[in-house]
């Protein structure tokens, strides 16, 4: 995400991205590290908890953005939680959840994005891949609708979702235009934003809920659907290496430090990736798939670990330097 400008009394921008990076790889790496993957699930339920009642008590001005961007990526942490639970069995939990996430969807998208309304003119390299988090969201909402449709009853909201879903793989592409532009204009100058990993998590999200309206009964288009979603899962590989390549040379040319919470935004798309790669692999018949899937979960895992540990580590040296200062102060003559 875009670094968090704080106000007075409320959350920063995006804060439920730390959520959504640890619920989708809690689900990646359920199949061969489940008890990391249990234990992941508590800490972004408890993260998702204690998050949302701050959102929910803390004020925040009238008019203000951050409202829109927690609604989206509460959406989309909300439904990465829900499937953990739904794939242990606990299918009341996870249809809440999915309830919940479905409902603030409905009223994030009512509202518009914060870069389309009226204001000053924005630079060219200003538009990162966070702009993509409605499609995220919107994918989320379709992945939330499929779940909670387990009778197959209503082939209505088979067709509902199946909509939805193509008119959120159809808003990328001029989403991501501005923010391709961005990114390569800010490549020119040495810099990287984490969120413009989400340009591969956005098409990543995209297989995962193609795979997830696969296993609606009586969805419409269905071989669409899986060439689609196998489309859209080439996509996300294609942009892995492209990405790196630009994220590796713009941290080479700076003076090297600890991942910070900015790198949540990259973490959400390897795991997404993983899951991704497994669900389709299975929907579509592609066991190769799933095995990519099953790998990229370390991976996923790994760069979890690392951004956590990262910002475990800034946050005790930042205590340390406090204290460290107050002693000093004391030290001085009057």
């Amino acid at each position: 995400m875009k670094r968090p400008a704080r106000v007075a009394g409320a959350l920063p921008e995006g804060v439920f991205a730390a959520v959504m990076a640890t619920g989708i790889v809690s689900r990646a790496s359920h199949a061969d590290a489940p008890a990391i993957s249990t234990g992941l699930l508590w800490l972004a339920t408890a993260a998702l908890v204690v998050l949302a009642a701050l959102a929910f008590a803390r004020p925040r001005p009238r008019g203000s953005r951050a409202a829109w961007w927690d609604a989206v990526t509460f959406v989309a942490a909300a439904v990465a939680v829900a499937a953990g639970y739904g794939a242990r069995g606990h299918r009341g939990l996870a249809d809440i959840l999915d309830g919940v996430a479905l409902a603030l969807w409905l009223l994030a998208i009512a509202r518009p994005a914060p870069w389309t309304r009226a204001g000053r003119r924005r630079p060219a390299d200003e538009a990162s891949g966070r702009r993509l988090l409605v499609v995220v969201a919107t994918q989320s909402a379709v992945i939330a609708a499929a779940a909670l449709d387990r009778t197959g009853a209503s082939s209505l909201l088979a067709g509902a979702a199946v909509a939805v879903w193509v008119v959120a793989l159809a808003l990328t592409v001029p989403i991501a235009g501005p923010v391709m532009r961005g990114l390569l204009l800010r490549a020119q100058r040495g810099r990287f934003l984490a969120d413009d990993w989400i340009l591969m998590g956005v098409l990543a999200i995209s297989a995962l809920a193609a795979a997830a309206l696969l296993g609606m009964h009586g969805v419409p288009f269905g071989e669409g659907l899986r060439i689609l979603g196998i489309v859209a899962w080439a996509g996300a590989c294609v942009w892995i290496p492209f990405l790196a390549r630009i994220d590796v040379a713009c941290s080479l040319g700076r003076r090297p430090g600890l991942p910070g919470s900015l790198r949540w935004s990259m973490v959400f798309p390897f795991g997404m990736f993983a899951a991704a790669s497994q669900a389709l692999g299975r929907a579509a018949g592609h066991p190769l798939m799933q095995r990519v899937g099953l790998d990229a979960a370390w991976v996923a895992l790994v760069a979890w670990a690392l951004v956590a540990g990262g910002i475990g580590v800034g946050a005790g040296a930042g205590r340390v330097g406090q204290a460290a200062a107050r002693i000093g102060r004391r030290q001085l003559p009057e």
